[in-house]
């Protein structure tokens, strides 16, 4: 059990236009589109259509991670904007979003939901319904266990494989 605040994460994000940096980007996203700026000039690298601003963008090393909130997830170089892959998980996402665990994406659906994408080409590796709950809370990682808060005040322990 996680005490303190080493493993502190705001489980619930907000409504509102999320902001990803790192590796000299910055991510901006709208109910219409997601913009990748250069940290330095604020110039616009690239502009991606669909509503990722509920979902917070990942920026993983050469790479950005968009989710929308409809649950279409892909991968982007992050310079450039090119979509390298794109999986529709056909389940709504809204808020939950994504997080990263070595390789994988685990991502959290509203519908109680937890599904891993390889993040090497977007394949669904595992799904597992953990709650019955509507979920809204952002996922964390910590020792190997995915920690996942629900709508029925029960936060959930999942050991990753």
């Amino acid at each position: 059990m996680a005490t303190g605040d080493a493993h502190r994460i705001a489980l619930y994000s907000g409504w509102d236009t999320v902001v990803a940096a790192g590796h000299g980007t910055v991510v901006v996203a709208t109910v219409s589109a997601a913009t990748a700026l250069d940290a330095a000039s604020g110039a616009e690298l690239w502009t991606m259509a669909g509503s990722a601003m509920y979902a917070p963008a990942l920026i993983i090393d050469d790479h950005v991670l968009l989710t929308t909130e409809w649950g279409v997830v892909s991968l982007l170089d992050r310079d450039s904007g090119a979509v390298l892959w794109t999986t529709d998980l056909a389940l709504r996402v809204f808020n939950a979003g994504v997080v990263i665990d070595h390789k994988t994406a685990w991502v959290v659906t509203v519908d109680g939901k937890v599904i891993g994408l390889r993040l090497v080409d977007g394949t669904v590796v595992g799904a597992l319904q953990h709650s019955l709950a509507y979920n809204f809370a952002r996922p964390a990682v910590i020792d190997g266990m995915l920690v996942v808060g629900d709508q029925d005040a029960v936060v959930r322990g999942l050991r990753l494989p």
